[in-house]
């Protein structure tokens, strides 16, 4: 995919369905956006904007149908650079985000070498700068080189610009540690993301301990490394005060414990993958590495109880845990292959599924937009007169074909290559600026 420099917006966007869940706003609305900032906003029932209001120079779009959106933010992204451009090169995977939607990505500190120093963050910010599309949030190693014994330097992590600290999916299995680095935490304000899993039933898995991993002969994961590691972390937000954000949800009985500690007013936030809330065990049948992801798929109870934590609640943010390979990484034996799937070509056709599910739309929105700006601390995106906008502009009736020439990603480890979608971002906005627009619009 071609990438210009990023131009300010300036459009009229005529009776475009305006989804602002923190304003209350879903109708039809006229939009004018003039050199980047919204310039008027009034419900199509008030009629035509005033001729003075509309430039000479100014593209007008009729867009019934149309979804504008605040934009949205995805809190697990991993980052291909530095040390596995290989995978697919950083510049097009922040162009591809912003394809799906997402302005602001926060990435995960497994680089090569691992953000656990100042001069590595520094860095990500830099490239970030230098490609300016989808903007990185970087987030700092707990422990030095994710080896779950020294802790890093956090407050110089801070300082540098992570926006907080996790441990990833290599777990911390001494206790003593992991509870002096929440205090660590706590004492600069620092939100911990945490990837709830006991490295001890973890180490040797593959795929979730059920039906498929026992007619598969697979290693599996039980539940329980999930569930343990949640309830460890929870008695550890209680006796320190820590902020967490938990990571990656998998299991039911997760939600059972995180709506329990949110029931107590704990400091506590937890996402799930889009992958998570589309597929479950069934899926690895015929040893389909596409489907071999880090937390595993787990049963169909398990995934209808995420979708339903998302309903009431309990579930704040959907994420993407978009994870590039290169084909080789998917074609050795199913134990022996990457976890990982690349979602941002398939996101919002998957997202927008969830509806028929019993999402609201409202909710749906609030859980890419304003939910990972809160659990980040951010000022929320809204639109208001006179900002710059952070909008995304979506069809969510398009149908197009996910194909190596449609897709965003150069990475294909998706198993909807080849299938007709529902669904398609037509353009991103981030502070006024066009970081995307789709060809065919």
């Amino acid at each position: 995919m071609m990438i210009t420099s990023p131009q300010l917006a300036h459009i009229f966007l005529e009776s475009v369905r305006v989804i602002d869940p923190t304003s209350g706003m879903d109708g039809a609305f006229n939009v004018v956006i003039d050199q980047g900032k919204l310039s008027y906003l009034a419900p199509v029932s008030a009629g035509r904007p005033h001729a003075s209001v509309i430039k000479p120079d100014m593209p007008i779009y009729p867009a019934q149908g149309l979804w504008l959106c605040p934009a949205f933010t995805d809190l697990a992204f991993h980052l291909t650079e530095p040390g596995f451009r290989h995978k697919a090169p950083l510049a097009g995977e922040l162009l591809a985000a912003a394809s799906a939607g997402f302005t602001q990505v926060v990435g995960l500190p497994a680089t090569q070498p691992i953000n656990d120093a100042p001069a590595v963050t520094g860095m990500l910010l830099s490239m970030s700068a230098q490609i300016d599309r989808a903007v990185i949030l970087p987030l700092g190693a707990l422990t030095e080189q994710l080896l779950g014994e020294r802790l890093s330097s956090l407050r110089a992590l801070q300082l540098a610009g992570c926006v907080g600290v996790t441990q990833d999916q290599s777990p911390i299995a001494n206790p003593v540690i992991l509870l002096n680095a929440y205090r660590y935490a706590k004492t600069f304000d620092l939100t911990v993301f945490s990837c709830p899993e006991d490295a001890h039933f973890s180490r040797l898995g593959c795929v979730h301990e059920g039906v498929m991993a026992a007619q598969l002969g697979l290693p599996a994961i039980p539940a329980a490394a999930e569930t343990l590691a949640v309830a460890r972390d929870i008695a550890l937000v209680k006796a320190t005060g820590v902020r967490l954000h938990f990571s990656r949800i998998s299991s039911a009985e997760s939600l059972v414990l995180i709506a329990a500690a949110k029931a107590q007013r704990l400091p506590i936030t937890c996402d799930v993958a889009m992958s998570h809330l589309s597929y479950d065990e069934t899926a690895i049948a015929a040893f389909n590495a596409l489907f071999h992801l880090r937390p595993p798929l787990r049963s169909a109870a398990d995934r209808a109880a995420l979708v339903t934590g998302l309903v009431t609640g309990v579930v704040d943010v959907i994420c993407s845990a978009h994870r590039p390979h290169e084909p080789a990484a998917k074609l050795a034996p199913f134990a022996e292959t990457e976890p990982g799937m690349a979602m941002l070509d398939t996101f919002v056709p998957q997202w927008l599924a969830l509806p028929a599910q019993g999402v609201s739309v409202g909710r749906l929105v609030a859980s890419v937009a304003s939910a990972p700006q809160q659990v980040l601390g951010q000022k929320v995106h809204q639109l208001i007169i006179g900002e710059s906008v952070n909008l995304t502009l979506l069809n969510p009736t398009c149908r197009w074909r996910y194909d190596v020439d449609s897709a965003a990603s150069a990475a294909i480890n998706n198993p909807l290559m080849g299938e007709l979608l529902q669904g398609k971002v037509l353009a991103t906005w981030r502070m006024g600026q066009e970081i995307y627009r789709d060809a065919r619009w």
